[in-house]
């Protein structure tokens, strides 16, 4: 008997198709009709900055395009009411006495906290800190005392808490996840498309808000930089954000209007472009979003769009093919 290995089978190997054979998959050219898009000559971004804007701007001026005295006064108005209803729910004989906010006392709030952010400290304690040989001596403590910071810090509150409780925004059913935010986020929002006009090119992607807190609607990225946070999805230019629409690990999507030839995906899209000011830009996508369905809306929409795309999103095989035998690659 031969024992003699018979030698391995070499594996079967697919016939390339001619060109033409490719070109057969769509058809006869003569059925073939295709209408170039004319987007609009390409413009740069502008500001549109209100009339009464001083002609020598302090960075204060910019930050209260967006963050407004009225604003203030509104936060400042929950607070303080907020503070009142914690103090009836729960009596501490060594809780400390509550002085209502002020208006003033809360820039020099969201001040520190800015200031923070720049400076860093291992605690917050060492921005009070008194003695040289312990750490760097700050200048907010000249402003306010660890003591009122803390306090205020507890009792902040954006949203009007009564308000709240009786639109029953506390309540499972409720869609609007981020209510603890209003009004500041609408007006941050509809600040943010009032005093900007976008380029003639802006891009869709989701963006992370860091945050490592408790929260049902927060995402675990492991691999992306920010690897825990609140996603939104928003149209950006130049980084500068001109809208955006919110996302929940619990609630999904929101605020988004459903389009029946779309997926949720792309109704994402859909309501982010039609918030644009003008029609004929040029919409850069990745390939989370980039699909066939959503480009032929956009294009109905009078909107250009550039994306990359993944394999199986509905593309026909012979342009995969023609891709990967006839196109040239820059070395």
């Amino acid at each position: 008997m031969d024992n003699t290995p018979s030698p391995p089978e070499q594996p079967k190997t697919q016939k390339a198709h001619s060109l033409e054979d490719i070109l057969l998959e769509f058809g006869p050219i003569t059925s073939v009709y295709y209408e170039p898009f004319k987007c609009e000559p390409k413009q740069t971004a502008k500001a549109l900055l209100p009339s009464s804007f001083p002609q020598n701007p302090h960075p204060f001026d910019y930050f209260s395009l967006f963050f407004t005295h009225d604003l203030f006064c509104t936060i400042t108005t929950n607070t303080n009411r907020y503070a009142s209803i914690q103090k009836l729910r729960v009596a501490q004989e060594r809780a400390r006495e509550w002085t209502d906010l002020l208006v003033e006392e809360l820039y020099v709030f969201l001040g520190a906290i800015i200031y923070m952010g720049v400076y860093k400290e291992p605690t917050v304690e060492m921005y009070w800190n008194t003695d040289f040989n312990k750490g760097p001596l700050h200048t907010i403590s000249t402003h306010i005392s660890l003591c009122r910071f803390e306090q205020i810090k507890r009792f902040c509150h954006i949203s009007c808490p009564e308000s709240d409780e009786r639109a029953g925004y506390h309540l499972p059913y409720n869609k609007i996840w981020w209510y603890k935010l209003e009004p500041l986020a609408s007006s941050i929002q509809a600040s943010s498309q009032r005093y900007y006009s976008p380029s003639s090119e802006v891009s869709i992607d989701e963006l992370m808000v860091r945050c490592f807190g408790r929260s049902l609607h927060t995402y675990k990225m492991p691999n992306k930089p920010i690897k825990q946070g609140y996603k939104i999805y928003g149209i950006a230019d130049h980084g500068y954000i001109f809208n955006w629409i919110w996302s929940s690990r619990e609630k999904g999507l929101q605020d988004i209007v459903l389009y029946p030839k779309l997926t949720n995906t792309g109704c994402l899209v859909r309501s982010l472009v039609l918030s644009l000011p003008r029609r004929y830009l040029t919409i850069y996508l990745d390939n989370y979003f980039t699909s066939i369905p959503l480009f032929s809306e956009l294009r109905a929409c009078n909107f250009g769009a550039v994306g990359t795309t993944r394999p199986h999103m509905g593309f026909p095989k012979g342009l995969t093919e023609l891709k990967t035998r006839f196109s040239t690659k820059l070395e």
